[in-house]
């Protein structure tokens, strides 16, 4: 891909294990992410998704330079990171900005909302002369639909939904080329969350930006991805167009993930329910399986899982098994087609 704005080859992440963990485990660390290697075009939105704990949210704080990777490297249009200079480097997190999880808990609680705007211009101080902030500021507001008297409030006074607004607001203020949303829905209502992936496409389309989606709700990344990246203890296991991954998955990780997705009809007709439900629990990342991570659950599994570790072909369509599905399959989310 000569259009690829984001490249990460082989991306480590791990974490000490405090001293008596290591003692009883005869392990050193959590390798929460595990040779992580996927390309971002510039102006696609990418989602990723996985089981809790397999490494989701550490991608996507390491991937703004919250946390620094143990090994591997992290290219914003071929430049690598770890190399950049301190001036630099304060332009690449400005490059790339976050939206978290939890909307109340990201901001600051004694800060106003012209504060937590302001912030990023203050680290950043060309960006926004200081005579131009408030009117600039009024602008963040209105392209996330709140009013320009929202600035002299504080988070407390906002409901969940605004709050999300304004975490946008402030990743959007330093004029980021690629935003990373951590389950920036999780825990709003239902019709929020459809108010706030409507105004993420719709900023997408304006600001031209270039997004990385992660969620547990898998119809909500059919319904705004191009491609989707599946992850599985601290490895992608799957990555492909968001239509194919949801009409005929390759590996059988995703397959089992996507059976899994609520089917009220199904409830409803009292059909008979086409789950699969995998044995066994994930492998803990202290000390992963030899080979695929995914054999100890896998109904697949042969002698060549334990020994060798399958490899993804590219980064564009590839599943990393040995015997990977090759029939097509529609889960219970493919009807609901692409909704943004």
């Amino acid at each position: 891909m000569t259009d690829r704005l984001l490249r990460v080859e082989n991306l480590e992440k791990h974490f000490p294990l405090p001293f008596l963990d290591r003692v009883r485990t005869g392990a050193r660390s959590v390798r929460a992410l595990d040779g992580i290697s996927f390309s971002v075009r510039k102006g696609e939105t990418v989602g990723v998704v996985g089981e809790s704990g397999c490494g989701k949210s550490t991608l996507a704080r390491t991937l703004v330079g919250l946390d620094n990777q143990t090994a591997g490297t992290i290219h914003l249009e071929g430049r690598d990171t770890a190399t950049l200079s301190k001036l630099e480097g304060a332009r690449f997190r400005s490059r790339v900005q976050m939206v978290f999880q939890d909307p109340y808990a990201s901001l600051d609680p004694r800060m106003r909302v012209r504060s937590i705007l302001e912030e990023g211009w203050r680290a950043n101080p060309t960006l926004v002369p200081r005579a131009d902030r408030t009117a600039a500021a009024e602008s963040l507001l209105d392209s996330v639909r709140l009013p320009a008297e929202s600035l002299a409030r504080f988070p407390h006074q906002f409901s969940g939904g605004q709050r999300q607004r304004i975490g946008i607001a402030r990743a959007l203020a330093v004029q980021p080329d690629i935003l990373v949303c951590d389950e920036p829905t999780s825990g709003l209502d239902v019709s929020v969350q459809a108010q706030v992936l409507k105004l993420l496409a719709e900023l997408k389309a304006e600001r031209e930006l270039t997004v990385i989606f992660i969620a547990h709700d898998l119809p909500v990344i059919r319904s705004i991805a191009d491609r989707v990246i599946v992850m599985y203890l601290g490895k992608i296991v799957e990555i492909g167009p968001a239509e194919r991954i949801f009409t005929a998955p390759h590996h059988p990780y995703t397959r089992a993930l996507l059976s899994a997705t609520p089917d009220p009809l199904r409830i409803i007709e009292k059909r008979k329910s086409d789950r699969i439900v995998l044995r066994g629990d994930v492998p803990s990342p202290i000390n992963p399986p030899s080979g695929c991570p995914f054999r100890t659950r896998c109904w697949k599994a042969q002698d060549v899982c334990a020994t060798v570790a399958p490899l993804l072909a590219d980064d564009v369509d590839s599943a990393a098994c040995h015997f990977p599905e090759n029939v097509g399959f529609t889960p219970a989310s493919a009807g609901l087609g692409r909704a943004l």
